[in-house]
């Protein structure tokens, strides 16, 4: 039954598909499940036996040295069942290994030289062979042996990342220049085909066996003696020149498809960019409508995958902020009345000490607003209009400070986009002993700082708890602004705060920075109707995003069964 073509398509429709694809397609070939064996090949065994000659022949001739005899393999080392004709070897019998050229870094220069050599590292291992970032050192610390030569297999021998031990890359064309002391080479003996012995060192079999040989702390190590004793399945010289050509053949065809899916892809994502940008750019409410008319009609087109789900988040969120989504009436009270209000109460709390006076921030300036606000909406600094307040670590030496019942917050809590609890617990000394605080119930939390995406990251308390340092809480003065407005407008506003400090900057954001933003403020029952209607979308959105992960994690366990049904099958011969 010809599996592989009946389930072509299915692999390649699933995520990371094409790759799974490829893989499969490598696993079959060295298990000889991928060409029909021809019962008048010339079986391996014998290749083997000129292989040993051939190899007799160079060491007497003193161009090679003897290696320490490997031991014979066991039944129960042989890792599946191989067809007639096929022999199992140690890679160790067939192949010569040479360490890598030992260099100290004052050696090495970053251009050519006279008299130097360029010198591949593991960055130039991916599969192919790549030229880019290459080192030069003096040839005299080059010896005859280190010189690689066309097919000669370059092995990447130790990596800080267990994934990269034991990558491998064919030399498929000259090249006078040698190799690092990271990385290793496979020198197979001549009779061999060049082809089948790369694709077999690609193949999800080799990798596996590797990564159960590789070793270190710290730094991954693929000893060398282990990958001598590594087992190859070879089959007979012509059914070798058979699969490279089947492999050829369906790489190709896998590439051409990827290259097809990549043009789709690509011109989905500009529809999808397109469709948002006219959404967020709408003019009036009928343009509005119309736009978003044109993104249902098209929804399943532009919204196949979970990530894009996430710019259709954000563009609702623009929308909100710009006073787009929902319409305006003209019967609210205006949001200068809001302003007034929040400043005569700020001024009540600070005379009756409940909260501290704040640096006066500047006027906003006309350059700062990044477009036109609705009739009733303003503009206001977060600092102006908020109680704000970092927390702090009470101290770590002091055991008695932790482990109480004061929920304590840190950057790690804000993901949640509602916090009702968290992880950490200070006690009430802690508490008098920090600079932390007990932050009201729907205050907006911010990330100033944390590992991966935490930065600018944004959440509502609805409990009572303290925080960290990494923190900044936003408490309402009054009831003037909606938390959750000012949720959604920081939450849609994520990538812009975040590339506030600039890349290179690693301290963050802080709280200065945060109470100089500016944010848009629309009559409170504006707020309510936004607020509302926020809400319906993501919980669209997020059923939407749901189905997709759940389709793709159908996919992913659909994949798993073809492949497995198609690696245990007897026999698996593509057609075409």
């Amino acid at each position: 039954m010809n599996l592989l073509f009946e389930n072509l398509e299915k692999l390649i429709d699933a995520p990371n598909g094409i790759e799974k694809a490829r893989e499969l397609i490598l696993q079959l070939a060295v298990q000889g499940k991928l060409v029909k064996q021809d019962p008048n090949d010339e079986p391996a065994s014998e290749l083997l036996k000129k292989i040993k000659k051939e190899k007799e022949r160079l060491i007497a001739e003193g161009k090679i040295r003897r290696q320490r005899e490997l031991p014979p393999i066991k039944d129960e080392e042989k890792p599946f069942e191989l067809p007639k004709g096929w022999k199992f070897e140690k890679v160790g019998n067939i192949a010569e290994f040479i360490n890598g050229v030992t260099y100290s870094k004052s050696e090495s220069l970053d251009s050519p030289f006279d008299d130097y050599l360029p010198i591949l590292r593991a960055n130039n291992i991916n599969g192919k062979i790549n030229l880019n970032g290459l080192v030069y050192i003096p040839k005299k610390k080059v010896s005859e042996r280190q010189l690689v030569k066309k097919y000669d297999n370059i092995i990447a021998m130790s990596s800080g990342s267990k994934s990269l031990v034991g990558k491998s890359a064919q030399l498929l064309f000259e090249f006078e220049g040698s190799f690092g002391a990271f990385c290793g080479v496979l020198r197979f003996y001549e009779g061999l085909n060049n082809g089948y012995l790369n694709y077999f060192l690609q193949s999800p079999y080799y990798r596996t066996e590797i990564s159960r040989s590789s070793q270190g702390i710290g730094i991954n190590n693929l000893r060398k003696d282990n990958l001598l004793k590594l087992i190859i399945p070879l089959p007979p010289l012509n059914e070798q020149k058979r699969i490279v050509e089947k492999v050829n053949s369906l790489m190709a065809l896998l590439d051409e498809i990827e290259e097809k899916r990549e043009r789709r892809n690509q011109k989905r994502i500009k529809l999808n960019n397109a469709s948002l940008n006219k959404l967020i750019t709408s003019k009036d409410d009928i343009e509005l409508k119309s736009n978003w008319k044109r993104i249902e009609e098209n929804f399943n087109l532009l919204y196949s995958e979970p990530e894009n789900v996430e710019k259709l988040k954000q563009a609702i969120l623009q929308l909100a902020v710009q006073g787009k989504l929902v319409k305006q009436d003209p019967n609210d009270v205006p949001a200068s009345e809001l302003l007034k209000k929040i400043k005569k109460e700020k001024e009540r709390l600070i005379a009756e000490g409940k909260i501290r006076r704040q640096r006066e921030l500047p006027p906003i300036r006309d350059e700062e607003k990044p477009f036109e606000l609705p009739k009733g909406w303003e503009w206001g600094r977060i600092g102006s209009l908020f109680d704000l307040k970092t927390g702090a670590t009470p101290s770590t030496a002091k055991k008695q400070y932790y482990g109480g019942n004061i929920k304590w917050l840190v950057s790690g809590d804000i993901h949640k986009g509602e916090i009702f609890d968290c992880d950490g617990r200070i006690t009430e000394e802690g508490l008098r002993n920090s600079n932390c605080k007990l932050i009201p119930i729907n205050s907006v939390l911010i990330a100033l700082n944390g590992q991966g995406k935490t930065r600018a990251t944004v959440a509502i308390l609805r409990t009572v708890a303290a925080c960290n340092q990494s923190l900044v809480a936003m408490t309402p003065i009054g009831e003037y602004i909606m938390p959750e407005y000012l949720y959604y407008n920081l939450k849609g506003r994520y990538y812009e705060i975040r590339d506030i400090t600039g890349r290179k900057q690693r301290r963050g954001l802080n709280m200065g920075i945060v109470g100089s933003l500016i944010f848009s403020i629309p009559p409170f029952n504006e707020q309510k109707r936004i607020v509302e209607k926020v809400n319906e979308l993501m919980s669209l959105c997020n059923t939407l995003e749901e189905k997709l992960k759940q389709k793709e994690a159908e996919a992913v366990r659909l994949v798993g069964a073809v492949v497995n049904e198609i690696t245990n099958s007897k026999s698996v011969n593509y057609k075409g």
